[in-house]
């Protein structure tokens, strides 16, 4: 089995499918893992906060992106809004 132990799960740290990847990342050697949340958001597992100005940055990413995807960005609702630039801090 290859070795996890240079690698890094990225999640939102949330209940559910997040905290169970950790938890699965674990039983495998998997040590390293960041869990974004926006502040005053902060989830069961969340670690690295994200300040409003790294969450407006990724603003014309996701504009561009909700383009492509024919859906509307930003959303009327803060909370969604939040959700998807802690979504960019897991991938990028």
């Amino acid at each position: 089995m290859k070795n996890l132990t240079n690698y890094t799960n990225h999640s939102g740290g949330a209940n559910g499918a997040d905290s169970e990847w950790d938890n699965i990342g674990k039983e495998f050697g998997m040590i390293n893992n960041k869990h974004y949340y926006a502040e005053g958001e902060k989830t069961p597992k969340g670690n690295t906060p994200l300040t409003k100005e790294q969450l407006l940055l990724a603003d014309p990413l996701l504009k561009q992106a909700n383009i492509i995807l024919k859906r509307k960005f930003p959303s009327r609702n803060e909370y969604v809004n939040n959700l998807l630039r802690r979504n960019y801090y897991q991938v990028i």
